[in-house]
């Protein structure tokens, strides 16, 4: 198994744990990724701090660099989602270098709770809204899949720290965590712990709550794939009876499969499109639903890249 440590709290926590027990340490591989995004001085000084930890453990210890700051300058997007997304591939090329099937990382409760309260800021579906992933599949091979597992989303972070301590480790602290002008950590700082004082537990009901949203997300993903498109289309008499919900599911699925934002395909969205395929006109219109265009005829229901027949305002609606 090779875990994921940025060398914080958590991840640190993660592996002390995991090489407590004896017939998981020589199977552990303790994995550390270097990006541009942070300055060189503390990106070496934390890689540096978890090769410490590795040696002190007697666990294998792997490293690898990214080179965010190229693809963020090259393609545009979000830093952190940029960096996320190497950070992945990056592992999963060590995890198969070292012959291992999983990669484990440190996410907690606290986490899941900070993940759900962003999906709900940005009006995210049950699929957002199902918070970190426990489990899922992060590549496959010839050589197999390739699973990412999070064992510790039931523990808080304040547990993190409390397992450092008995094993009298100083785990590293990343000053960018405390930059309140990152909506992550405002969250961190500003939202969770008055959660906390008026409630008591809420980051271990998040997780609960994740696992209720994750089922629920995936009910709506298996009844969406019974209406697959049809050359690119859909019969309109057959999404006429499809609920919103699952109508839902079956645009954001478009969405992702063309790479597009998800944040415009809002319940109020979908009702808009809703409404138009069942309102029994024949008038061909086009509907602007997030950043696709959907065609809706007399008969058929499409999402094209440009507009068919007539566009004029009266004619061109968005979905709200």
């Amino acid at each position: 198994m090779l875990l994921a440590v940025s060398g914080g709290a958590d991840s640190a926590a993660l592996a002390l744990m995991l090489a407590s027990v004896p017939t998981l340490r020589s199977r552990l591989v303790i994995a550390h990724i270097t990006h541009d995004l942070r300055p060189a001085r503390q990106a070496n000084a934390d890689a540096r701090r978890v090769r410490e930890l590795a040696e002190r453990l007697g666990v294998i210890w792997a490293h690898a660099r990214v080179r965010a700051a190229a693809h963020v300058a090259a393609a545009g997007g979000n830093a952190e989602a940029v960096a996320r997304r190497l950070r992945y591939a990056a592992l999963a090329r060590l995890a198969r270098r070292n012959s291992c099937s999983a990669v484990a990382t440190a996410h907690q409760a606290d986490d899941q709770l900070e993940t759900m309260i962003m999906a709900m800021l940005r009006g995210a579906g049950p699929r957002g809204l199902a918070g970190i992933a426990e489990r899922r599949l992060l590549s496959r091979s010839p050589g197999g899949a390739l699973v990412l597992i999070r064992p510790m989303l039931s523990l808080r972070r304040g547990d993190s720290e409390r397992i450092c301590e008995m094993a009298q480790w100083q785990w590293n602290i990343d000053a960018t965590n405390a930059d309140q002008a990152r909506l992550r950590s405002a969250v961190r700082a500003q939202v969770i712990p008055v959660l906390e004082r008026l409630r008591p537990g809420a980051a271990l009901r998040a997780v609960d709550a994740a696992r209720v949203q994750a089922s629920a997300a995936r009910a709506l993903t298996t009844i969406a794939r019974r209406f697959p498109p049809r050359g690119g289309s859909w019969p309109r008499h057959q999404l006429a009876g499809v609920q919103a919900a699952v109508l839902g599911e079956m645009m954001r699925r478009e969405a992702r499969q063309r790479g597009l934002r998800l944040d415009a395909i809002t319940h109020r969205a979908i009702m808009g499109l809703c409404r138009v395929v069942r309102d029994g006109s024949t008038e061909p219109r086009m509907v602007m639903l997030g950043q696709m265009r959907i065609a809706v005829t007399a008969d058929s229901v499409a999402i094209t890249d440009s507009p068919r027949g007539p566009t004029t305002a009266s004619r061109v609606r968005r979905a709200r």
